[in-house]
């Protein structure tokens, strides 16, 4: 494994793409109406869904957002990962992108893209 990784340089590839994502990600989708914070590093970033942007507040736990947009972007071709809803006493919708280490510039950017849709979508549903 240790092998591959040298020889296909994947380490440079997740340091590029990995900068590439988190400009994206920064750029297209932290702005978006029910993004309250994007954080990661190098190809695994968390985006954390909000119902007041400005305090941070999340959504009731019962409507499920995250798991709403993760749906959507299955339907658009993306698959995206939900945490497990809490972190510490709080509770909250995060979606985990996490693609491979040998993932394009091309992908990424496509990924963004998808994501950013899904979360419009149900942004839409819910007229934030």
């Amino acid at each position: 494994m240790q092998r591959i990784i040298k020889r296909e340089n994947l380490l440079q590839n997740v340091v590029t793409q990995g900068t590439l994502l988190e400009s994206l990600l920064k750029d297209t989708i932290l702005p978006l109406s029910i993004v309250g914070d994007v954080r990661g590093r190098g190809v695994l970033w968390g985006v954390e869904l909000v119902r007041d942007k400005s305090k941070k507040q999340p959504f009731d736990r019962e409507l499920k957002i995250a798991h709403k947009v993760a749906r959507r972007a299955m339907e658009l071709g993306l698959a995206v990962l939900l945490s497990p809803g809490e972190g510490g006493d709080m509770l909250m919708d995060l979606l985990i992108l996490s693609p491979p280490y040998n993932v394009t510039e091309a992908e990424v950017r496509t990924i963004v893209s998808l994501l950013g849709e899904a979360i419009q979508f149900v942004a839409g549903e819910l007229s934030v």
